[in-house]
């Protein structure tokens, strides 16, 4: 599946992927992939989690101007310290809320949105086999990187809820865009080298609501390191 880059202001465009998508029927073009991308990297941010023998990095999103941050449970997992880097590798502490390790997602909080825009939640129901999405996240380096690609497979999990597999290999805890540039969905993982392992927004709306009503310091025991 072909896939089209954009690092920072660079892009490397993929006439082959605008191809395919118009040969899909799709309603994303070159030109919208990269409005996307510019109107919504801003609200992707670097996470930093200070672990035993360590740092992991991965992505988070900010869904509310309380600071209210979404990533992967991956991310968060065994972590005794997370903060938020910016490009010059300054760092904003942030706590945990709560961890979901079953759906695979954990909320954060910071102690202030600043200037970090908030990421429009869409809705996911409808999403099917084929359909094109762009994933934002902060792959290597300190710039966020998007990529352009399609539903693979749709797979159940125990309590009804569904995984998708995108041709996209996100990091994890960014969020992934549709044409209207809302999050529908949200990368846990990896599948192998060039997929990712993305839970639909749906899925896991009522478990960020409560956790962003929830106070930090409250829950963050609760959640760290499930």
């Amino acid at each position: 599946m072909v896939a089209r880059v954009l690092r920072g202001r660079h892009c490397r465009i993929c006439l082959a992927l605008a191809i395919a998508i118009a040969l899909g029927g799709a309603t994303f073009t070159p030109y919208r992939f990269q409005e996307i991308f510019h109107q919504n990297a801003a609200a992707v941010v670097r996470l930093r989690a200070t672990i035993l023998h360590g740092e992991r990095f991965g992505s988070a999103f900010l869904v509310h101007p309380n600071g209210t941050l979404v990533t992967a449970a991956a991310s968060v997992f065994g972590a005794s310290a997370l903060h938020l880097v910016d490009t010059f590798g300054n760092a904003l502490a942030v706590e945990l809320v709560a961890s979901d390790q079953a759906s695979g997602v954990a909320v954060l909080r910071a102690p202030s949105s600043g200037s970090i825009p908030v990421a429009r939640l869409g809705r996911s129901a409808r999403l099917r086999r084929g359909d094109w999405l762009v994933g934002v996240a902060y792959a290597a380096g300190s710039a966020p990187e998007a990529i352009a690609g399609c539903i693979s497979a749709i797979t159940g999990v125990e309590g009804g809820g569904r995984v998708f597999t995108i041709d996209a290999a996100t990091d994890a805890g960014g969020p992934f865009f549709n044409v209207d540039g809302e999050v529908v969905a949200v990368s846990i993982g990896l599948k192998g080298a060039r997929r990712a392992r993305a839970i639909p927004i749906d899925d896991v709306r009522d478990f960020i609501v409560t956790a962003m009503r929830a106070p930090a310091s409250a829950a963050a025991d609760a959640g760290r390191g499930q």
